[in-house]
C-alpha cells in the first residue's frame, strides 16, 4: 500500500502530541432537537425577537450571557424549522461574536455555550466520517487505498510524503476542529468532542483492519500495523479524557460513555464497570459534580475547600471528592502557615 507507512507515521506523531486535561463546565443538553418540542411552528417572530437582543446588547460584556444564549437560541429555531445553513451561520456568529469580545474560555456559562456551537458546527462532518467505509459486502470499496488517504486527511490531517507538504485540504482536521472545543474548558463539551474524536480514530482502525482480512497474506502486515496504531490513537485520546474527569470526580453521562469505549478496546486495565456504577447520576450528584468543577478552577484553597465540601453534602458516598477535599485541606493549611 502506496501511503501505508506515511500514515503511521503521521498517525503516530500526531498521538503523542496530545493536549493537557481540561478544568469542567456544565453538562449540555441533547442537542438542538431536543429544543424543538416546545418551539413554535412559526419561529420566525421569535428569532426576529432574539436578533434585537443581539444587535442591542452584543457589544455590551454585561450582558454576555444574554447574547450568547440569543444565538445559541436562535441556532435551534432554524434547526427546528429544518434551515440548517441558518443555523450554522448563527452558531459561527456566535463563535466570532465570543472571540471578538474576549470573552474568557474559562469553562463557564458563556464559554460552555461557544463551545457548544462549535460542537454543533462540526456534528454534520463527525457523522459523514463515521459513515465511510472501506470494505462493503465483503469486498473492498473501489479505490480503497485512496479513499483510506482521504479518510485520514479529513480526520486526522493532510499527510507529508518524502519531506513535501501534504496536499492542502479544504477544511480543518477533525481532530484539529475538536480539540478546538477543548480551549473552552468546558468539561461535558470537552468530553463529547473526545469521545467523537476517538469514535472516528476507531471507525478508521475497524475499517484497516476489515480491509487487512481481504488483502493476500503478504500485504496483510502493514495494514495490520497501520490498524493498531490507529487503535492506539482513540484509546489515548479516550483514556485522556477518562483520566481527567475521573480524577475530578465528574463521571457525568460523556465520562461513562468513554469508559464503555475503553472497556471494549483495553478490557484487562479498563474492565467493564458493574451496573452501579453505570447508573447515571442523580440530580444531586450532578450539583456535586459541577461544584466540583468550580473548586477545580479555583485559585486560593479555601474556595476549593468550601465547593468540595457543598459537593460532599450532594454526594457524601463519593471516594474522589473525598480525596480532592482532603488534598484541598492540605493546601489550605499550607497556605495558613
Amino acid at each position: 500500500m502506496r501511503c501505508t507507512w506515511m500514515i503511521v507515521a503521521a498517525l503516530a506523531s500526531t498521538s503523542a502530541a496530545a493536549a493537557e486535561p481540561t478544568p469542567a463546565a456544565p453538562e449540555p443538553a441533547a442537542g438542538p432537537s431536543a429544543q424543538c418540542g416546545a418551539a413554535k411552528s412559526d419561529a420566525t417572530a421569535d428569532i426576529a425577537l432574539l436578533e434585537g437582543v443581539v444587535r442591542a446588547k452584543s457589544r455590551d460584556k454585561a450582558a454576555a450571557a444574554e447574547v450568547a444564549t440569543a444565538l445559541a437560541k436562535i441556532a435551534q429555531l432554524y434547526d427546528c424549522k429544518g434551515n440548517y445553513k441558518a443555523s450554522a451561520d448563527a452558531r459561527e456568529r456566535l463563535v466570532a461574536w465570543f472571540e471578538a469580545q474576549e470573552q474568557p474560555k474559562d469553562g463557564l456559562a458563556v464559554a460552555a455555550i461557544a463551545a457548544e456551537a462549535r460542537l454543533e458546527l462540526v456534528r454534520p462532518a463527525i457523522k459523514r466520517e463515521l459513515e465511510r467505509k472501506l470494505v462493503e459486502g465483503g469486498k473492498p470499496v473501489a479505490d480503497a487505498k485512496r479513499v483510506l488517504e482521504s479518510w485520514h486527511e479529513a480526520v486526522v490531517g493532510a499527510i507529508a510524503a518524502q519531506g513535501k507538504p501534504g496536499r492542502p485540504i479544504k477544511a480543518p482536521a477533525l481532530l484539529d476542529q475538536l480539540a478546538r472545543v477543548e480551549e473552552y474548558n468546558a468539561a461535558a463539551q470537552t468530553r463529547q468532542a473526545g469521545l467523537a474524536a476517538g469514535r472516528l480514530v476507531m471507525a478508521i482502525s475497524q475499517q484497516v483492519t476489515a480491509l487487512a482480512a481481504l488483502e493476500p497474506s503478504a500485504s496483510q502486515a502493514p495494514l495490520v500495523e497501520q490498524g493498531k496504531v490507529y487503535r492506539d490513537q482513540a484509546a489515548a485520546i479516550w483514556e485522556r479524557h477518562w483520566r481527567a474527569s475521573d480524577m475530578a470526580g465528574q463521571r457525568d453521562s460523556w465520562a461513562l460513555e468513554i469508559r464503555r469505549e475503553l472497556s471494549v478496546i483495553k478490557p484487562g486495565e479498563f474492565p467493564p464497570m458493574d451496573g452501579k456504577t453505570e447508573e447515571k447520576l442523580t440530580p444531586q450528584q450532578q450539583e456535586a459534580s459541577k461544584l466540583a468543577s468550580l473548586a477545580q478552577r479555583a485559585n486560593k484553597a479555601s474556595l476549593r475547600v468550601m465547593y468540595l465540601k457543598r459537593a460532599l453534602a450532594l454526594d457524601p458516598d463519593s471516594a474522589q471528592l473525598k480525596e480532592l477535599l482532603r488534598a484541598a485541606e492540605a493546601d489550605l493549611a499550607t497556605e495558613q502557615k
